[in-house]
């Protein structure tokens, strides 16, 4: 069997994320609900969930790690 989700992540602090001028940073993170920058752990364990067998009955799913910037 093959179960196929998708992760889209947010604004992780990433290297490149890090160099991120902070007047645009501070502006996505004003426009997100959670108003910080997700960690990349957050992102993992969503990774995590995924791989294991408790999301055994997923597939087809969008999961978003973006603290509700699409909501």
């Amino acid at each position: 069997q093959i179960n196929v989700n998708v992760v889209l992540p947010g604004l992780i602090l990433t290297p490149t994320i890090a160099k991120m001028a902070e007047k645009y940073r501070d502006r996505i993170i004003e426009n997100t609900p959670l108003r910080r920058i997700g960690q990349p752990e957050e992102v993992a364990n969503v990774v995590a969930f995924l791989a294991s067998d408790e999301a055994s009955f997923m597939t087809g799913a969008e999961v978003e790690v973006s603290g509700g910037w699409n909501m």
